[in-house]
């Protein structure tokens, strides 16, 4: 009996360990990236990187460890129900029950690390990434700063540089609106400025030097008050959780005895509870899914049968949406104190462990953070449903190329393991012959991805902004992906427009004021005016007065007129525009921006590596099909594990290696056409040697 156990035990454990790496490879995919950017562009020393990237590790293991249990047991019993190996088990006295032991105990193992992991891990690991993301935030703040871009992290504050060097932190050009005095909003202007640590928790200082200021107060319009520096310091309160730490805690990143505490404190003051309530119950009430889904998994799993390895994976992400659909829907009415915060959180254990039960019993099948929110919102299952429905293409992009791999992988490794290449060998069938039919439905996938990430994804995402506006969160104005208030606009080289109100429909503008710079940042004139109209072509401001500075701007002649032209090449509509991120536009969409940016002078190395990255990262789907079937080719009768193995070890070389190249082509080290082809070179070489030499295991 301890053989079986060791056998089931063994094979349980190889699959629990390949599907958690699989499962927690997909959710690092997006914190990967933006660790990589921090290291290129940032040069952010590789210590920090590490240990950012383990802070990372506990809430996805919370995520992905019962997730991979799962698929482990689905993969594990079905496998031995194919091979008829339960039969034969069954028919030597063993029953059901004594078969699940070795999963229970690998279950009850997976119990105590998750729960660990949620009372422990979690808290530790979110309050170590806030602290050391707001100690770099401190000590190297210019990493949430972006060149020639209006930049919001900082409270009351918008910050524009023309240029930062990296190493040394030191900005130069710099335009500063301050407006956390709202009755003396300013101006500051700077030739340079670095950010310097300061010991507060969450304050940075920044240190100008050469520059003036610039006041309009807004009960005497008619004043202006200038005032020249060589030294100030400008003390900057850090708003942007990124870089922030978000030091509010969520509840779910609190201690036990924090939480307890917190909840009694609220209650004391006849607050709300419920939300921390189910926090509390869902510390354990997640931890029990790995017994939940043994129940549920195993029985299944042996009605699998001969479908397949494949059909794990489908029926692994079934079962967990269902879970994780229940969980959601749980919190909202507990979250709506429909039912108690306690039912609330155990709802999904207890529908589908009861289900599993039965069917142990009878011997007989994201995001999801936003999700509950939406639900809180009151929002409607359909509006949900249609939600995550639009969000399908996007999400289809980003899981593409393993999903890809996965399915040649399987289907070819199926092939080799039943000895079919063999058969084809010796009729003189090519291996590559034998796969082309797959090869050519690989191009063919890729050529659909290609329709759904120029022309489906971009009108997609638009419409789940749209739903989650206007339906999901019920904001009151209508989704319009435009700006119609407080714009802040770069008009070209060293000009910088202010426009309080936009109404694009009737092609106006008001409370306008338009700054001109010298190239090292000297004050030349300020145009402030009451409106502005676009008329045949061209801007016309009305109620002008024209501040112009002499002697770097120690003197000021104000001149009025009633209406003057503004160079500005804008139209209403290119003023109103919120320009999307480059993975938010299609390629046409982001050739027109790119040459828009040129027109004004602006520095476009980092869209034009993104523009370049779409090809790039479109036949990744296509090489990493070819990848699959390679290693198929060296599946054995031994099983589908160790190739398996290779698959993901190949595909966390192959981001990597992309990870590296994208924030190395933004910076243009070296071209960035042949950066961003490097991995599909080295990895389609690979493919492309495989093909032609196949050595299909006998």
């Amino acid at each position: 009996m301890k053989v079986i156990d060791r056998y089931i035990g063994r094979e349980l454990l190889i699959s629990m360990i390949l599907g958690l790496g699989i499962t927690t490879f997909v959710f690092l995919t997006k914190p990967m990236m933006k660790l990589m950017d921090l290291f290129i562009t940032k040069l952010v020393p590789v210590g920090i990187i590490a240990r950012l990237f383990l802070y990372t590790l506990p809430p996805l293991l919370f995520l992905t460890t019962p997730i991979a249990l799962l698929l482990a047991v689905i993969a594990t019993y079905s496998r031995l129900a194919a091979d008829q190996e339960l039969t034969a088990l069954k028919a030597a006295g063993f029953s059901l029950y004594r078969l699940a032991l070795p999963a229970f105990g690998i279950g009850i193992v997976a119990l105590g690390f998750t729960a660990f992991n949620s009372i422990y891990g979690i808290p530790w690991a979110g309050q170590a990434f806030r602290n050391l993301l707001f100690n770099l935030a401190r000590t190297r703040a210019t990493i949430g700063i972006r060149e020639k871009v209006f930049n919001d992290d900082f409270h009351g504050l918008i910050l524009y540089t023309d240029h930062i060097e990296e190493a040394s932190g030191v900005m130069e050009g710099i335009f500063i609106v301050d407006t956390q005095n709202e009755e003396k909003p300013r101006i500051i202007i700077a030739r340079r400025g670095r950010i310097a640590p300061k010991e507060q928790s969450n304050v940075v200082l920044l240190e100008l030097q050469d520059g003036s200021t610039h006041v309009v107060p807004k009960d005497k319009p008619g004043h202006y008050q200038m005032l020249k520096f060589q030294n100030v310091d400008l003390a900057l309160s850090v708003s942007d959780p990124t870089l922030a730490g978000m030091m509010a805690r969520d509840p779910r990143e609190m201690t036990i005895p924090e939480l307890l505490a917190t909840i009694r404190q609220r209650a004391a003051r006849g607050e709300p509870t419920a939300y921390l309530l189910i926090s509390f119950h869902q510390r354990f009430a997640t931890p029990a899914a790995c017994l939940v889904f043994i129940l549920l998994g195993t029985p299944l799993a042996i009605r699998v049968r001969r479908s397949g390895k494949a059909i794990s994976l489908g029926l692994t992400i079934v079962l967990v949406c269902m879970y994780y659909l229940l969980m959601i829907f749980g919190q909202g009415m507990g979250r709506n104190e429909i039912i108690s915060p306690l039912w609330a959180s155990w709802l999904p254990n207890l529908v589908l462990g009861g289900l599993g039960l039965f069917l142990f019993i009878a011997g007989n099948h994201e995001s999801w953070e936003n999700l509950h929110n939406y639900v809180i919102h009151g929002a409607s299952a359909s509006d949900v449903t249609l939600y995550y429905l639009y969000r399908v293409p996007r999400v289809t992009l980003h899981v593409s190329p393993f999903a890809l791999m996965i399915a040649s992988f399987f289907t070819v490794g199926r092939f080799n393991r039943n000895y079919e290449f063999v058969a084809m060998q010796m009729a003189r069938v090519h291996p590559f012959r034998a796969v082309l039919p797959i090869i050519i439905l690989a191009l063919g996938a890729t050529l659909g991805l290609y329709v759904i990430q120029e022309e489906i994804a971009p009108k997609a995402t638009e419409t789940t902004l749209r739903i989650k506006h206007e339906r999901l969160r019920k904001k009151k104005s209508p989704f319009h992906r435009t700006r119609n208030q407080d714009i802040w606009y770069l008009g070209g080289a060293n000009r910088f427009l202010h426009i309080g109100l936009l109404e694009t429909s009737k092609s106006e503008m008001q409370e306008v004021s338009l700054f001109q710079l010298s190239p090292d940042f000297v004050p030349l004139q300020r145009i402030v005016a009451d409106k502005g109209r676009w008329e045949e072509g061209r801007w016309i401001l009305s109620g002008v007065r024209i501040h112009r500075f002499s002697d770097g701007g120690a003197d000021v002649n104000v001149t009025e007129v009633p209406e003057m032209p503004m160079q500005l090449k804008a139209t209403p509509e290119d003023l109103a525009r919120v320009e999307k991120e480059p993975k938010e536009m299609s390629s046409r969409e982001l050739k027109r921006y790119i040459q828009r940016l040129a027109q004004s002078g602006e520095d476009t190395r980092r869209y034009v590596a993104d523009l370049l990255a779409k090809p790039a990262i479109l036949a990744r789907n296509f090489i990493m099909a070819l990848l699959g079937i390679v290693i198929a080719f060296r599946v054995g009768r031994q099983g589908l594990l160790n190739p398996m193995g290779t698959c993901i070890i190949t595909t966390v070389l192959y981001y990597v290696l992309f990870f590296l190249a994208l924030p190395l082509a933004r910076k243009d080290v070296l071209p960035p056409l042949l950066l961003l082809w490097i991995p599909n070179m080295i990895f389609g070489g690979i493919a492309l040697v495989g093909l032609l030499r196949p050595r299909p295991r006998i």
